[in-house]
């Protein structure tokens, strides 16, 4: 009775393990990524803007793409026991899907897709995380809730200037429209 015990104990353990193990595979990342990114100077971009005489600026989709790893890599870990390794953004209108690549409790590697709504308000972009997914299966927002990611769009170093407005252009990128301040 005991070895019997024994035996059903060891098949349980094992299958146990091998359950966990599974799941860790199942949720690796399917690709590399990283949060390298190329510097944006908007300001130069509004000193163009001014030379050719145009009220607009626009960011395409990997401008925008450089400008958020910008910001997450001075945010990378959103919880305590988890940590972004890389992201490479998509996006299409007011919508963003990131690929990213997460470290759980410093040693589970995860794969998985955030989707994010894209705001303007009070010069600033806001980014605000509305869902996640693993390999298809869509996730409790509870599970893993991002601070949303600000990022300010705003001139300091040219006087009088302030953005307007902003568009979010369907194919991807921005369009900034660019003004001056009112006394």
């Amino acid at each position: 009775m005991i070895r019997k015990t024994l035996i059903a104990l060891v098949v349980l353990v094992v299958l146990a393990g091998s359950a966990g193990a599974g799941a860790v595979w199942y949720v690796r990342p399917a690709e590399e990524l990283d949060l390298k990114y190329a510097p944006i100077s908007v300001q130069q971009k509004v000193l163009d803007m001014i030379k050719n005489r145009k009220l607009e600026v626009r960011l395409s989709e990997a401008e925008l793409n450089d400008l958020l790893k910008w910001r997450l890599a001075e945010h990378r870990s959103p919880r305590p026991d988890v940590w972004i390794e890389g992201a490479s953004f998509r996006q299409r209108g007011n919508r963003l899907s990131a690929r990213v690549n997460l470290k759980y409790a410093d040693t589970i590697r995860v794969g998985a897709i955030l989707d994010f709504e894209l705001i303007w308000q009070n010069s600033e972009l806001i980014v605000r995380h509305v869902g996640t997914h693993l390999r298809g299966l869509s996730l409790p927002v509870s599970w893993l809730q991002l601070d949303p990611v600000v990022v300010p769009l705003r001139f300091a170093d040219i006087p009088f200037v302030e953005v307007k407005r902003l568009d979010f252009l369907p194919e991807g990128g921005v369009r900034i429209g660019i003004g001056l301040q009112e006394p």
